[in-house]
């Protein structure tokens, strides 16, 4: 039982076409303890500014990356190598600039830098024994991905390799930062699944290959949205896109077509013309009825729901009712719960609302959680459920399976 990885300079024959099965970010030296070695733990800004030269007239927004960095601690040295990383690859800096105090890099971040780059091609099913839950091959003979998504449960997916390592490479794809647009709702959503693979998987099984082109359909989306050579349309408006892997921008891209198809559906139409004459001189017109309709949605119920995720619940915790949040913290400390659930944090429930993605865990006799500002999925702030509940004002749940 081998497990044959497919090497940078190996290839495999799918309907007679020869494709390039890995993919070559270029990663941080691994066992390089630069702490030793150079003096960014006194100066985090400096450094940074000399990998990331547009960070020079953002240093404000970098305060809790660099008071982390200082540190020089084990979160610190990953921060660097995130530094590195992002720096080597032509990533934007945006990534950096984390709202969250006490940041910490997201370890499903930290799994993809320690990973094979290579996407492994699987002779028997036995081998599976070999994987990791979350990870991901072919069968042999086969030319679409599969994943080991749990012990002995495997799910096959209608995309080839090839274009899933353009829409969702490795270390990239947890990488997202919100853009222009106000639908951090939706990455909360995106984020909190692509963290475990049971979620990740109901990401990828929207997807199938259509020839050339990549088809979208959300689990209980109504319509099938096309994307011409499983690529971002001409016409899209990147400012308000999120920042990291392109397969997060095609789920905002296909929900905005989802919500302008129904629209249009319903006979109701989109003055974009009144819409673009009501915003500040400071906020980039909308080129598109669909960028509107995203904006205007904002509701992680909704999004969720058309995701696929079962016995959605929300918990307002903003009228400080002793039975809503001793239900919440309940949910939130349930070993069970936490196995099968996901959360999504509100903060400023109809005043501005941002949602954030909330991994709870328990350790010892005690319930922590990993709180990630869907602004920016490549960090989270540890709380225990005291400050959790302070800090939000709503929780939604709801189950993978």
């Amino acid at each position: 039982m081998k497990i044959f990885a497919i090497k940078n300079t190996d290839t495999i024959k799918f309907s007679g076409v020869k494709k390039d099965f890995s993919f070559s970010p270029v990663l941080p030296e691994p066992n390089c303890d630069k702490f030793s070695k150079n003096n960014f733990t006194q100066n985090p800004i400096a450094y940074i500014n000399t990998k990331l030269p547009d960070t020079k007239n953002r240093a404000v927004f970098l305060e809790n990356v660099c008071n982390a960095i200082a540190k020089s601690d084990d979160n610190a040295r990953n921060i660097i190598a995130l530094v590195d990383y992002i720096s080597k690859n032509n990533m934007p800096p945006e990534i950096l600039m984390d709202l969250s105090q006490n940041p910490i890099v997201n370890e499903a971040l930290l799994d993809d830098f320690n990973a094979s780059v290579d996407i492994p091609v699987l002779s028997s099913r036995e081998a599976l024994e070999e994987l990791k839950d979350g990870d991901i091959f072919v069968e042999h003979n086969d030319d679409m991905l599969s994943m080991k998504v749990a012990k002995n449960r495997v799910e096959r997916f209608k995309i080839s390799p090839q274009v899933y390592l353009e829409l969702f490479s490795p270390v990239k794809r947890h990488i997202v930062s919100q853009g222009l647009s106000y639908d951090c709702y939706l990455l909360s959503v995106i984020n909190t699944l692509m963290n475990r693979p049971d979620g990740f998987s109901k990401i990828l099984k929207c997807l199938e290959q259509d020839g050339d082109d990549l088809l979208v359909k959300f689990a209980n989306g109504s319509y099938t949205h096309t994307f011409k050579d499983a690529k971002l349309p001409k016409n899209a408006d990147m400012s308000r896109l999120s920042k990291g892997c392109d397969g997060v921008k095609i789920f905002e891209c296909a929900y905005s077509d989802e919500l302008e198809k129904a629209a249009q559906y319903a006979n109701r139409t989109v003055d974009l013309k009144r819409v673009n004459s009501l915003l500040p001189d400071n906020i980039p017109k909308y080129e598109n009825a669909g960028d509107y309709l995203r904006d205007l949605s904002g509701s992680a119920r909704n999004f969720m729901d058309c995701m696929g995720i079962k016995d959605i619940k929300m918990y307002n915790l903003s009228h400080n009712v002793p039975f809503v949040k001793n239900m919440a913290r309940q949910q939130l400390a349930n070993p069970k719960v936490q196995e099968d659930g996901i959360f999504i944090g509100c903060k400023n429930v109809g005043n501005g609302a941002h949602a954030y993605v909330i991994e709870p865990f328990n350790q010892g006799s005690k319930t922590f959680c990993k709180v990630y500002n869907s602004s920016n999925a490549s960090f989270y702030t540890k709380m225990d459920l005291d400050e959790t509940e302070n800090y939000f004002d709503g929780i939604y749940t709801g189950k993978l399976n």
